[in-house]
């Protein structure tokens, strides 16, 4: 069935004519929410169709219109059996398949025929919904995002999607020329290049690196202009080419960033942890004061540091008349934590930088240490093997600690 819910809003947004996001799928993975969320979101005209046929026997949809077509991956044998009638409905706008699994996505990539139905852009389903929203941004702007996983394949050559990827000439990768080009980009260019070739808005890219949109646009202009691209997709492409370069030039550069990959995915695994785990001295917060879960939300959050929070949830179990039986399990969690938490503290209160001679990553403490006579200024240490091991050890002790705090608040009939 065709859903629209452009009738159901027309009073708050007005919609052009000229652009519409249309999904082919099931309602299960494209639902009311999600298209009202997408209307709402960019102002546009969304739809459901739960097929092609659906979609072209809508009146609506006939004449000349920007349309931007996603194509679930439920869809894909039907895609790849009439791929010229999606592109024709797909107009002036794009096409676009959407893949909870990587495996339809890389079956499409390697099927799909490029130099006669043109380019097709993925849109990954099991992303964060501000990933998913920067993605579909980038779509309306007739940017096609490419995941990693295939822009390592991106070597193929046109035209020849049947052939092995694996059996193709990777000689146009290995071009000295694209490792001219990238070298003459400076720090910061590459920087904006490689988060746009992780499908990053613009939005997202200033966020993170601490400078205005306009400074990112700056940036992709100057980028283009040096490398000899016209659009994102096309400088995706070249990051892509010219990193597989680079890695065959200097496999020092490599190693360093598989490691510098496994550390930040630890660190983000690692707070993750610690914050679900440290919220559970709300409960505890609860049960021992009598409170109900509200109040304890609003002295866990006023206390602002996990120092006063276990402070407070130890001076309360320690109060006098407490049974033992509510005090020493709840000391022995929070001594827990407080030995847990340096890992956390030492990751979480610095800045990274590279270590040249061990080809390391190196943490600089953002603190003041105090001495008898003087004060010393960010300490480093080298992330080696071992402490990515012992980041990876204090994040699995923290989910054992998250179970074992759940399992002693029920025991004590705590609020949850």
């Amino acid at each position: 069935m065709n859903i629209s819910l452009n009738d159901d809003a027309r009073g708050q947004i007005e919609y052009p004519d000229d652009l519409s996001i249309v999904f082919i799928g099931k309602e299960l993975f494209y639902s009311n929410q999600t298209l009202r969320s997408v209307q709402n979101e960019f102002g546009v005209r969304a739809l459901r169709c739960e097929s092609l046929d659906e979609l072209l026997s809508d009146a609506r949809l006939t004449g000349p219109t920007e349309r931007i077509l996603v194509v679930d991956q439920m869809m894909l044998e039907d895609l790849l059996a009439r791929p010229e009638e999606y592109r024709k409905i797909a107009s002036a706008g794009c096409l676009a398949f959407a893949y909870r699994k990587q495996s339809p996505a890389r079956f499409l990539f390697e099927s799909w025929d490029r130099a006669c139905f043109g380019d097709i852009g993925y849109l990954p389903m099991n992303v964060s919904p501000d990933v998913w929203r920067a993605i579909l941004r980038l779509l309306m702007h007739e940017e096609l995002h490419l995941p990693c996983f295939l822009a390592d394949k991106m070597h193929a050559a046109p035209g020849s999607p049947n052939t092995p990827v694996e059996k193709q000439p990777a000689t146009r990768t290995r071009s000295p020329e694209k490792l001219l080009l990238y070298s003459q980009l400076t720090r910061r260019e590459k920087q904006v290049l490689r988060l746009v070739s992780q499908g990053k808005s613009n939005k997202t890219i200033a966020a993170k690196l601490g400078i205005t949109e306009h400074t990112v646009k700056l940036h992709m202009h100057n980028v283009s202009g040096k490398i000899g691209v016209s659009n994102r997709t096309a400088a995706a492409h070249f990051y892509f080419e010219s990193r597989r370069t680079r890695r065959a030039v200097h496999p020092l550069d490599e190693a360093f960033e598989s490691k510098f990959d496994r550390l930040i995915l630890l660190v983000g695994r690692l707070n993750y942890m610690w914050t679900n785990t440290e919220s559970l001295l709300i409960h505890l917060i609860a049960g021992l004061t009598g409170a109900n879960k509200d109040v304890a939300v609003i002295i866990f959050l006023t206390l602002n540091t996990t120092r006063a929070r276990i402070d407070l949830v130890e001076r309360l179990a320690k109060m006098e008349g407490r049974p033992a039986k509510i005090r020493d399990p709840i000391l022995a969690h929070t001594q827990r934590l407080s030995r847990l938490s340096s890992i956390r503290n030492k990751y979480n209160h610095c800045i990274y930088s590279f270590d040249q001679e061990s080809g390391n990553p190196k943490t600089i403490l953002m603190r003041i240490a105090d001495r008898k006579t003087d004060i010393k200024l960010g300490r480093e240490d080298t992330v080696d093997d071992k402490a990515l091991k012992e980041i990876e050890n204090v994040v699995a002790q923290l989910s054992a600690a998250n179970k074992d705090i759940w399992k002693l608040i029920s025991q004590l009939g705590f609020p949850v």
